[in-house]
């Protein structure tokens, strides 16, 4: 008689969360500084690259045009400079500012080279490696813009489908995962890429769960965070961690029946209701943390991309626009207290111009100021029903026009990138014409008109290169055509009162014209150097002539 025994395959999501939770126990392990940064900046650098031909097809996906190249192999340095600009805004939130940033290069770690190891148990390929990228960390001091991306693979155009995409579904569906994925960020919230990589992986699970077990069920200490191989089910019960809400609920209900009351603590001695409206408010306490931690991330995360000049984020983006703010049903955010939803939404909305056309902004604008939460009417006799649902998604998002404006003008003090500040200003062109700028507070409209007005002049305190100027003086054309005529002259009064800022380009033109023209010369005299002595080398030798039978005899021989 022959017993056989069936394997339960693994799916590539599963193998994939096998190496993210691998990753974060290294990081959360690591002895040093140094060793936990580079492990969670190498866990950044994998979720956010792109999926290749095999992984798409692995998992289901369409295949994208412009994903035809081959698996991306890990290079000796895991910092691509991609990332040393994501590290420069990242890490000014972390909790140690005045640490030196770690060489990854002069200082390898056994714990990052562990960490380098891939997942080929599937057949799936191994976490890609983030594109690199030529743009330069972005300055966060007036007077220094980046140029724009040279690659553009990444840039404004075409985007590939990334590894969080797939992983935040993942999770969003397998809510044990999620807990223990979150458990482990817990011990790296100091890290410069402990929000970034909560909130790229843990977005879905957080904010659009069906119900609130997902947070409830959260291990509340630090230090009981763990993952190996034993079922989910059995590792909570021997961790001692209730797994539903109802179930403490009805110990609760059962402890009142059978224990008196004196006997009980002081906290249970309230009933099971009290008991549970404390257990309610603890978990709920928990979750505004947690949300202010993806708050954290998506700012970061957003800022990023607009200093990179890169869409790399568009997804997460637009999940949250999408699915939370603007999607149908109920979500999580009803349940956040209106000072972290306020902050949820505010990074959404800063990032608004960022990610949307300029044709898409008056529209977007008037859903997220009216509140029409995602509803469309289906017939006269849900027109009651209608309104009641708008009603309480008006209630629901509580946005005025006055807090997305002030998070317009907030981003763009932010941005010194100028691929991405031509794309925020484009967008903001959009908004001519809008009925929602009409009921705009005078003093939003004024802070607007002079961030945008000092980003018409070449000097301080932007020092905007004359590209941004141009685009600065279209949108505030467009915005506010009224007074458009008179800023024009008063600006250009005041070019004649500095005339060393036009008058020098006049004069400096020149000799600039002279200095091409004087090394264009040069090279051509060098070249023309050049053949000659190529062509004197390369000449074959001359052939000398036969002597004469007489001419070697010596004078005076007979």
């Amino acid at each position: 008689m022959s017993w056989t025994k069936s394997v339960r395959r693994i799916t590539p999501e599963e193998a994939l969360d096998a190496e993210v939770i691998r990753k974060l126990q290294l990081a959360s392990e690591a002895e040093t500084k140094e060793d936990r940064e580079m492990i969670c900046e190498e866990l950044f650098c994998d979720i956010t690259g792109a999926l290749n031909l095999q992984s798409q097809e692995r998992l289901g996906l369409p295949i994208s045009s412009t994903s035809d190249s081959p698996s991306l192999q890990r290079s000796s340095s895991y910092r691509t400079p991609l990332a040393r600009s994501y590290w420069s805004l990242f890490s000014a939130f972390s909790r140690n500012k005045n640490s030196k940033e770690p060489s990854l290069v002069d200082r390898p770690s056994s714990s990052a080279h562990s960490a380098s190891a891939t997942v080929t148990a599937t057949g799936i390929t191994a976490l890609n490696d983030c594109p690199s990228s030529s743009a330069p960390a972005a300055s966060a001091s007036g007077g220094h813009w980046s140029p724009s991306p040279t690659n553009s693979g990444h840039d404004m155009g075409n985007r590939d489908t990334a590894f969080y995409e797939v992983l935040a579904k993942f999770y969003q569906g397998a809510k044990d995962k999620g807990e223990a994925v979150a458990c482990l960020c817990q011990k790296l919230w100091g890290q410069a890429y402990a929000a970034p990589i909560f909130a790229l992986l843990l977005h879905r699970w957080l904010l659009l769960n069906p119900d609130s077990a997902a947070v409830g069920t959260l291990v509340m200490s630090r230090d009981s965070a763990g993952y190996d191989d034993r079922p989910d089910q059995q590792q909570k019960e021997e961790q001692g961690i209730i797994t539903s809400q109802y179930k403490l609920k009805a110990l609760g209900e059962a402890v009142h029946r059978m224990v008196p009351s004196s006997m009980l603590p002081v906290g249970w001695r309230d009933g099971p209701e009290a008991s549970w409206q404390k257990h309610q408010a603890m978990m709920s306490n928990h979750y505004v943390k947690l949300v202010g931690v993806l708050v954290l991330g998506v700012r970061l995360l957003f800022q990023g991309d607009a200093q990179a000049g890169h869409i790399r984020f568009k997804a997460l983006y637009r999940c949250l626009l999408d699915e939370v703010l603007l999607g149908p049903g109920l979500t999580q955010l009803s349940e956040v207290p209106q000072p972290a939803k306020r902050d949820l939404m505010g990074a959404v909305v800063a990032a608004l111009p960022f990610y949307s056309q300029p044709s898409q902004m008056p529209l977007l604008i008037g859903r997220l100021a009216s509140g029409t939460h995602g509803i469309e009417p289906t017939s006269v006799d849900c027109a009651e029903q209608q309104q009641q649902q708008q009603q309480k998604a008006t209630a629901l998002l509580g946005l005025d026009v006055d807090f997305l404006i002030s998070e317009f003008i907030d981003m763009l003090g932010k941005i010194r990138n100028e691929a991405g500040m031509l794309k925020y200003l484009s967008a903001l062109t959009g908004l001519k014409g809008c009925v929602q700028l009409k009921a705009l507070n005078p003093i939003t409209s004024l802070r607007l008109q002079s961030e945008l007005y000092a980003l018409t002049s070449p000097g301080g305190p932007y020092y905007a290169p004359r590209s941004i100027q141009l685009a600065a003086m279209s949108t505030l054309d467009a915005t506010y055509p009224m007074g458009r005529r008179t800023r024009r002259v008063v600006r250009a009064v005041f070019r004649l009162f500095h005339p060393t800022d036009w008058l020098g380009e006049f004069w400096i033109a020149p000799f600039h014209w002279w200095t091409a023209l004087y090394s264009k010369a040069v090279l051509a005299a060098l070249w023309l150097l050049y053949r000659l002595l190529a062509w004197r080398s390369c000449r074959p030798p001359q052939t000398r002539r036969p002597s004469s039978p007489g001419a070697g005899s010596p004078r005076g021989t007979k």
